[in-house]
């Protein structure tokens, strides 16, 4: 399947992880999402008519042969871990990488985050202006 948007990526991404994880038989899991319309599709009662329904409708079905989930937004900078991965990923050839440790680009970032280290979030200015003091 070729990938056409950042969100179609991360619905399929979201499929392939519970994948992942009903193969590995985990019982529980908290997936944490940057993309608040993912979450929206996935959440929702309604059919998609989209081009995202099928993965869509996968994702349902997969959410609801594990046990215990929790599906819940994060900012990107609190995702930073998968955000390098899945630019990696863009970069590859597009087939199937696991990794026994972390490429090299990532270590930096996993260490950030075990420090426990704030990253702000950079939004644009309010209306476009800025204050002068």
């Amino acid at each position: 399947m070729v990938v056409s948007s950042s969100l179609a990526a991360e619905v399929w991404a979201l499929r392939e992880g519970l994948t992942l994880c009903l193969d590995l038989q985990i019982q529980a899991v908290e997936i944490e999402l940057d993309a608040s319309a993912a979450i929206s599709f996935i959440s929702s009662n309604s059919n998609t008519n989209g081009d995202l329904s099928g993965l869509v409708d996968d994702c349902r079905v997969l959410l609801l042969q594990l046990p215990q989930v929790k599906l819940l937004h994060c900012y990107c900078e609190a995702n930073s871990c998968a955000d390098a991965l899945a630019r990696l990923g863009a970069a590859g050839d597009g087939g199937d990488s696991y990794f026994v440790t972390p490429p090299h680009n990532v270590i930096p970032l996993l260490n950030f985050d075990f420090l426990g280290k704030h990253r702000n979030r950079l939004a644009p200015p309010v209306c476009g202006t800025s204050f002068n003091t």
